[in-house]
């Protein structure tokens, strides 16, 4: 029966591969808790929706993302389909084990429920509905896509760090293969100190904006990438999410920002926009990538809309 087992969608990938490593001692922890799992053991992002339907046909409750932020948004994207296709919402919860090189989800890592020293969100009897931001983008080929997220999509330098970290041959990206936190921390200075802005066209609620601007940040939890946080009041269960929109701004007001962010808040900065919303819509003068949960992708354009209460997260 599949009713109450774990069916887990394996990155062996994830954390440049020492999820794979991890898995045998996760996997002795599941029995001898007595919680009776499926795993579903993926090659790549392209095949996880398929699997993720499988299970679903099989009647399966509890998918549970095992790997880093990127494959949770996967099953996420996956869950959602099926949500669009008929399958009624909290049917079916969503639980993650924090296999990555960030796990951004699980923090503060310290709280966060633990299995075998890995933190994961596997409780059914704590499971709470939350709200899902919605991405429609346009691709630079025209293409509409849709993705989900559950924290918060950036664009400008974390994303153009995203990049230089992942995609680009660069110093910080052979790193990164070694020293996840060192790369990253490369890889943002370097931004911060080179980043030449984007222009844009930004509407939310009421508010329009056009111009040059340094960042852009949709905020559903407080944390980013590495131990860097960014002080907001909002929560995954309150149907809203914060709107941070700098105007183009030089390096030092940019680093004393970064530092006003964590520690003040995103309100109060002449140069930063900052409202409370439940939709965004952006167009852009040139193709650039988006940070969407840690993930990126290349859009000129693209609306976020948060959905309440849509999905069902484990405890």
């Amino acid at each position: 029966m599949a009713e109450g087992r774990l069916d887990i969608f394996l990155n062996p990938q994830a954390n440049r591969g020492a999820a794979a490593a991890a898995w045998p001692r996760l996997a002795e922890a599941l029995r001898a808790a007595g919680r009776p799992f499926k795993l579903w053991t993926t090659t790549g992002a392209a095949d996880v929706p398929a699997r993720v339907a499988e299970a679903i046909g099989q009647g399966a409750t509890c998918l549970v993302a095992a790997g880093g932020d990127g494959m949770l948004q996967l099953v996420l994207d996956a869950l959602m389909a099926a949500q669009d296709q008929g399958l009624a919402p909290g049917t079916v919860h969503l639980g993650a084990i924090g296999l990555g090189t960030s796990n951004d989800f699980h923090k503060p890592i310290g709280e966060a429920p633990q299995l075998a020293g890995v933190p994961c969100r596997l409780a059914l009897e704590t499971a709470r509905r939350r709200d899902v931001i919605r991405l429609d983008a346009t691709l630079p080929s025209g293409e509409a896509v849709v993705h989900h997220l559950l924290q918060a999509s950036h664009v400008g330098t974390i994303p153009a760090a995203n990049h230089r970290l992942t995609r680009q041959r660069s110093l910080a990206n052979w790193l990164y293969r070694y020293w996840y936190t060192g790369a990253l921390l490369l890889a943002s200075a370097q931004e911060v100190l080179t980043y030449r802005g984007f222009r844009a066209q930004v509407e939310a609620g009421p508010h329009r904006w056009e111009g040059e601007f340094t960042g852009m940040s949709l905020l559903k939890q407080r944390f980013v990438a590495g131990s860097f946080t960014f002080l907001t009041p909002r929560t995954p269960y309150d149907g809203r999410l914060d709107l941070a929109l700098c105007r183009k701004v030089s390096v030092w007001r940019l680093l004393q920002l970064i530092d006003a962010f964590e520690k003040q808040g995103l309100r109060g900065h002449p140069e930063v926009h900052c409202v409370e919303v439940d939709e965004v819509a952006a167009r852009f003068e040139q193709p650039l990538p988006i940070d969407y949960d840690g993930e990126l992708l290349d859009v000129t354009a693209a609306r976020w809309r948060v959905l309440p209460a849509t999905v069902s997260i484990l405890g």
